[in-house]
């Protein structure tokens, strides 16, 4: 177990194993724990850090009094990065963690290896592609969730957001223990929403920034959302392979940890001991490098 400080927050940070350094970053309402099948499957081979993103785990909690910027996450992992040995890395993310780990890569702050992305959460990618009826759909789940949590209702916040990604009746299966933890995150997860709303990067720009061999998965019966985002991020980066893991949503890495598991495994190993793509610039894709399941390479 390591803790990691930048400025007035501290990130704690899950690590093992030794050789090419691998960040997994987890989705919201989460912890690094997330990833915990993964980085024992990667440990061997890998110097595996999971990290509890702000407001989760055993990192600093969240005051929503305080006005979290993108930066005070970010600067958290600009230090993980360092402490890993300043990469190149196997970047790897999902929903928040996703979106967070595109941004790492579009605003170069990490050189890469690899990128692994499952269902970002870069909802801003749907208002400039004109896709109006999806914006619409994910932004009223966000400013139900905002609304709720700022009028001090964090169930009536949590519920429909719960069920959007898991399913209607999701929050009434729920365990209490799941609902108590939402409860305690929203705070932080309402702050989240922001980010993926609000940027305006273009994806000629991501498609410039990001040469790193990118594998980008979604889960077979997702939410049109994500699955219309993973469709832009893959037709655009350069060096971008697809996939769907079926039956899957977007909870994928944790409902079907098996399957996304080996999709990621596959990708790490495949890229393995490449070159720094940050410096070297582009490289083919290898023939065959998903296995199991169909992939579409960039043409």
């Amino acid at each position: 177990m390591t803790i990691l400080t930048a400025g007035r927050f501290h990130m704690h940070l899950r690590e093992s194993g030794s050789g090419e350094p691998v960040l997994l970053l987890h989705a919201s309402s989460s912890s690094g724990r997330q990833w915990r099948d993964l980085q024992a499957a990667l440990q061997d081979r890998y110097r595996v850090a999971a990290p509890d993103l702000l407001g989760y785990g055993g990192s600093s909690a969240w005051d929503p009094a305080d006005e979290l910027a993108s930066r005070d996450e970010t600067a958290l992992l600009d230090e993980a990065v360092e402490h890993l040995g300043g990469g190149p890395v196997h970047l790897v993310g999902h929903s928040y963690g996703g979106l967070t780990a595109l941004r790492l890569a579009m605003e170069g702050r990490v050189r890469l290896r690899s990128l692994t992305l499952y269902e970002p959460i870069a909802f801003w990618l749907l208002r400039l592609a004109g896709e109006a009826a999806l914006y619409g759909e994910i932004r009223g789940i966000a400013d139900t969730f905002r609304a709720a949590f700022a009028r001090g209702d964090a169930d009536a916040a949590a519920r429909p957001y719960l069920d959007y990604w898991n399913g209607p009746g999701a929050w009434a299966a729920a365990p209490e223990g799941v609902r108590a933890m939402l409860r305690v995150t929203a705070a932080k997860t309402a702050r989240e929403w922001a980010p993926a709303f609000e940027d305006d990067t273009p994806l000629a720009a991501l498609a410039a920034g990001i040469a790193a061999p990118t594998l980008v998965l979604h889960g077979g019966v997702t939410n049109a959302t994500t699955r219309r985002i993973c469709g832009l991020l893959a037709g655009a980066l350069p060096h971008a392979v697809s996939r769907a893991v079926p039956g899957a949503g977007h909870m994928g890495p944790v409902t079907h940890a098996a399957a996304v598991n080996a999709a990621i495994v596959r990708h790490i190993e495949a890229w393995s001991r490449g070159e720094d793509h940050r410096i070297q610039g582009s490289r083919a894709m290898p023939a065959g490098l998903a296995g199991g399941f169909p992939v579409q390479p960039r043409a």
